[in-house]
């Protein structure tokens, strides 16, 4: 369960990614992540969360000595889901710079960039059972679209962004089934998903094919009419 305490209206289109930050009050002490970042302002989770209008210094950590160090005002706060309580960040936070801060824009277009590179091979919306293999367990999902690098599945069970799997496809038109070693690059929990509209799910980029795997996609996508 989630409880929101307040949302006002984005006015900036939000670009999903995970990076760690620091962030308090007198000091950027907390561990938290971003969860999606805009022009205005950037969404984190974390394990501690401020009232409404709070002040927060907040430091986004680029590896290295690289971070970029701004002051934000707390927009609105939202109670962490059950994903979150897992991975011990509890509360999310949107934030608000009262000023961008250095090199933050540059750090947008860069990422921006990289967005575009993962999704430069077309792709096509296609209904598939997926089956995400770990030791424990099997989890099923489908497809939501699906392309040569790699595709987002539908379900609530998602894994950690980072985390590598196997996957089984079934391609419904000739009951092959398709083995591939995914990485999970973006996630959308139930909670973002109540809040945005959008299905719950993860996104992958194929890492490993297993067998003929990889020719078997080529040949599939080429009998849907995926242009190479």
């Amino acid at each position: 369960m989630s409880s929101t305490i307040q949302s006002e209206k984005r006015s900036h289109h939000r670009l999903p990614k995970r990076l760690p930050v620091l962030y308090g009050v007198e000091q950027a002490l907390v561990r938290g992540i971003t969860v999606n970042l805009s022009l205005s302002g950037v969404e984190i989770a974390g394990m501690e969360a401020y009232k409404l209008t709070s002040r927060i210094k907040l430091a986004i950590l680029l590896g290295g000595q690289r971070r970029i160090e701004g002051q934000t005002v707390v927009r609105w706060t939202t109670l962490g889901d059950e994903h979150r309580q897992q991975a011990r960040m509890t509360h999310s936070m949107g934030l608000e710079f009262i000023t961008p801060p250095p090199g933050y824009s540059e750090m947008l277009h860069e990422i921006v960039g990289e967005f575009v590179e993962r999704r430069r091979d077309e792709r096509i919306e296609k209904v598939l059972k997926v089956t995400l293999v770990r030791p424990e367990e099997k989890i099923q999902g489908y497809t939501r679209n699906i392309s040569r690098g790699g595709m987002f599945i539908v379900t609530r069970d998602v894994p950690r962004i980072g985390s590598e799997h196997e996957l089984q496809l079934l391609l419904w038109d000739t009951r092959q089934i398709l083995r591939v070693k995914a990485r999970v690059i973006g996630i959308i929990t139930e909670l973002m998903a109540a809040e945005s509209g959008m299905d719950p799910g993860f996104g992958v980029e194929f890492a490993r094919f297993y067998d003929d795997g990889k020719k078997l996609l080529e040949q599939y996508l080429e009998q849907l009419g995926v242009k190479q």
